[in-house]
This record gives C-alpha cells, sequence and structure tokens, in this order.
C-alpha cells in the first residue's frame, strides 16, 4: 500500500482437525474456533481441501468381522488398511480437494450442516463481544498492550477425522509504516456425546474444555490500532521483528506455534514447548485408560498443543511513479537494477520451514506449496495414541498426498532471505523504499492438530 489508511485484502491459510472423535461414534470433541481482530473487515472463509475417510464397526450381517474397524473413503469404496491411521501406521488420513464457501452466521439458532463437505455453518461471536465474555467462554486474555481492538470468533463443527484446510480473506487498512494483523486457531471447545452439528454448546449436553486450564490459550497477540499511540505501536512493532517466525509468533499466550510442513493429510509437531500440562491431558481428564476396547483418534499425545498462531505484515511502498533525483542515477554498466517489487515481512505465521525437493511439491500448480519438518512424536508411555489436530497458520501450500512423513509408532497400552542482488550504490536508498511493498503475497498459515494417530 503507499499511504496510511489504504486498504488492501490479505488471507490466511488455516488446517484444523477435531480433537476427538471415538471408533463407536460417541465421544467427540468436533468444534475448533478461528480468531481474528475486528479491523479485518469483510471475512469470508473457504473450505478448500477435506478429509476423505470415513469408518464402521464390521457388521456380522454384511459378512464382516464385528471386531474389526472397516475404512473407505466418503464414495464408500475401502482403504487399505496400512493407509489409516492406527497402532503402527503412519499417521495420515487421506484429503480431496474442494471448494465450498462456508457461511456465516450470527447465531448457533442459524447453524446448518454440510454434509457432503462434513462441517457445520461458521457461527460468529457465539457467547458476545470479548469484552462481554466474563465466563472465558473462548479461552483467551485480551492483550496487555494499550488500545487494543476488540477480537471476532468464528466457531464451526468439524464432523470428519481428519485435517481440514481452509482459506480465510478479510480487508485490512495500513494504520503505518508497519501494519501487524495476528491470528490464532484452536480446536479445544466442547466434550459431546454425539457427531454431528456445531462446535457444541450447553443446550447439546456438552461440557465446555474452557472450564479447564489446559483448553485455554491465554493472552492475545498484540494488534497494530490507528488509534495507538506512536510509542505504543513502535513496542508492538519491535516484539513481532524480535518474536515472529516464518511459522508464526512465538511467545505469546498459551499458544506454540506449528510447524508448516506444507500438507494437507497431517499437521505438524509445535516448534516451541508448550505449557506444562497441555501434552495428554484431554485423554487423562476423561480417564481413556479405562476404556481400554474402544480407540480414540485426536491429537492428544506428542508435541502438540492443538493451538496455532500467525499474523500478516503490511509495509507501506512508495508512488510507483515517483522518479529517482538526478544525482542517484546508477552509471550504465553497473551492477544490474533488481526487480521493481521486492516482498518483506515473514511469509507465514506457522513454524520453522524447509525448501520442499522436487518429489515433495504438490503437483497442482494453483496453490504454491509451503513445507514444514515432518514431526516425529516420540513413543508414548500411555495407553492413549491419538490424532493429532492442532491449528496453524501457514502462506497457501498444496502438498503431495498420499506421501505420509515418518512417525514412531505408539504402543496401544499406554523465511528464507531473498535471493541477493548486487545494487549499484547510486540507487540503494530509493531500492529500500520500494522493498517496502503491499502485503506479502504468501500467506501465512496456522494449523491445529499434529499427527494423526489413534489412542
Amino acid at each position: 500500500m503507499k499511504q496510511v489508511g489504504d486498504e488492501t485484502q490479505v488471507t490466511w491459510q488455516v488446517q484444523l482437525s477435531p480433537l476427538v472423535m471415538d471408533e463407536d461414534h460417541i465421544q467427540t470433541s468436533r468444534g475448533a474456533q478461528i480468531m481474528i481482530p475486528s479491523t479485518v473487515k469483510d471475512v469470508s472463509i473457504k473450505l478448500t481441501h477435506m478429509p476423505n475417510v470415513q469408518w464402521h464397526r464390521g457388521d456380522a450381517a454384511q459378512g464382516e468381522d464385528p471386531e474389526k474397524t472397516y475404512w473407505e473413503d466418503l464414495d464408500g469404496n475401502p482403504l487399505p488398511e496400512e493407509k489409516i491411521i492406527g497402532w503402527r501406521n503412519d499417521t495420515y488420513v487421506p484429503t480431496k480437494e474442494v471448494e465450498y464457501q462456508v457461511p456465516i452466521v450470527d447465531s448457533t439458532a442459524e447453524l446448518t450442516d454440510n454434509d457432503t463437505y462434513k462441517v457445520s455453518s461458521f457461527v460468529k461471536n457465539p457467547h458476545g463481544s470479548l469484552a462481554d465474555d466474563e465466563k472465558g467462554r473462548y479461552g483467551v486474555q485480551p492483550s496487555s498492550f494499550a488500545e487494543q481492538p476488540e477480537w471476532d470468533f468464528y466457531q464451526i463443527g468439524l464432523n470428519a477425522l481428519g485435517v481440514y484446510t481452509f482459506e480465510v480473506t478479510g480487508t485490512v487498512e495500513a494504520v503505518g509504516e508497519d501494519t501487524y494483523i495476528p491470528i490464532r486457531a484452536d480446536n479445544m471447545l466442547w466434550k459431546c456425546s454425539a457427531e454431528g452439528g456445531g462446535p457444541g454448546s450447553v443446550e447439546e449436553g456438552c461440557e465446555g474444555l474452557k472450564n479447564y486450564e489446559w483448553g485455554r490459550t491465554g493472552e492475545l497477540p498484540p494488534v497494530t490500532t490507528k488509534e495507538q499511540s506512536e510509542e505504543t505501536r513502535n513496542k508492538i512493532v519491535e516484539l513481532y521483528k524480535k518474536q515472529a517466525k516464518v511459522d508464526g509468533l512465538t511467545g505469546v499466550g498459551a499458544c506454540a506455534v506449528t510447524a508448516d510442513i506444507g500438507r494437507f493429510d497431517t499437521i505438524g509437531a509445535d516448534i516451541e514447548p508448550a505449557v506444562d500440562g497441555k501434552h495428554g491431558a484431554y485423554a487423562q481428564e476423561f480417564h481413556f485408560r479405562l476404556n481400554p476396547a474402544v480407540n480414540y483418534y485426536g491429537s492428544l499425545n506428542g508435541d502438540e498443543d492443538n493451538c496455532d498462531q500467525g499474523f500478516q505484515h503490511i509495509t507501506l511502498c512508495p508512488d510507483e511513479e515517483s522518479e529517482v533525483p538526478p544525482s542517484e542515477e546508477p552509471v550504465e554498466s553497473e551492477e544490474p537494477k533488481p526487480s521493481e517489487e521486492e516482498e518483506v515481512g515473514p511469509a507465514k505465521p506457522s513454524k520453522e520451514t524447509e525448501e520442499p525437493t522436487a518429489s515433495e511439491e504438490p503437483g497442482e500448480s494453483e496453490e504454491p506449496t509451503s513445507s514444514k519438518k515432518s514431526q516425529e512424536p516420540g513413543e508414548s508411555t500411555s495407553s492413549e495414541e491419538p490424532v493429532s489436530s492442532e491449528s496453524k497458520f501457514v502462506p497457501s501450500a498444496q502438498s503431495e498426498q498420499g506421501n505420509p512423513a515418518e512417525s514412531k509408532p505408539e504402543s496401544k497400552p499406554e523465511s528464507k532471505p531473498a535471493a541477493k542482488t548486487v545494487i549499484s550504490e547510486s540507487v540503494k536508498d530509493n531500492v529500500a523504499k520500494q522493498a517496502k511493498s503491499v502485503a506479502k503475497k504468501d500467506r501465512p498459515k496456522v494449523t491445529t492438530g499434529g499427527h494423526l494417530r489413534a489412542a
């Protein structure tokens, strides 16, 4: 953008997965939420990838083993058992590319289920504003920085096992030389006794997970606003410069940043330590060990706190028609000029990334693939081997499917720097101004959920 007050469109990629689903289709924690400052206007959310799997216990009348779980894709085609999450298998669930503009409604009474895409509508601010949330049902605290805006909470029911990928788009206004717009997502909302429906509620007989310390994600990241004093804004900019990583914003709240591994069928591990007591807390709280006959699927163990946070960084650029003063014009034959526009700022708020190899890049060219280090969870001594369902923010990425990352089995019982360009000394000042370009083309990605495992 060219000046303060200009508006631009920003997009995040957000990956979410249900916290828990069980083999008997009874217990579930299906709700997830995407949190965005209210300074982001005209928000729309599109589903781009969804799980392509379903399962049922064997039916003796159909000649099936009643002690066995049968896995199929959504069209009813059998899936090889070795390709599905389990005790000794790689942890991923097949996905498929879709395009569905998810409705956003203003109350739970307006919620609808879409059986084709296995999601409910998004309900915006179901418990009112954050300022009025005396019971802490959103599980967050306002930022400690001065002059902070309200936040909007978009909650959804995820009704299939696996990873959902959304594109969140909105319009923001430049408030200074640097404008930072954070985003957070988590999937710890309600424990319910039936699948289907929205994110969950007391009326459905669900139990709120925000009542537990391990279900809360703490202080929200700060937002730069036009109402702030220059001193406050400078402090916020300094925080992002120090704590922003290619994978997300670290060290704020009880929300560990998740690594972006550039895939749609599984989610990476956290890149920073989680708050004590978060890992495995759900399984311990609800005594999964006392029901060893049932498998539970979810991100219940391993390096995953079921939360992620990222941001968009917008800077100002000079008027394209401005000319370089004659005294600063480069001498012909000197080193080449750089391209007219250079991008700055973190490519995405997620986690440490690796450049993907040719074999790892997605075959589809419509969306760029962001690659992250794959998670290798350690051996677990508990009887739970949950499916990872975490939230994470990363730039839009498309990854090759059917190539699961290696992960250690658990027993049942128990921004790359921009390429340097040689620039003539006489034009360095002008180039520095041009480098302050519009919002990053890379889409920050947020992902909630780790490797998928049986528990």
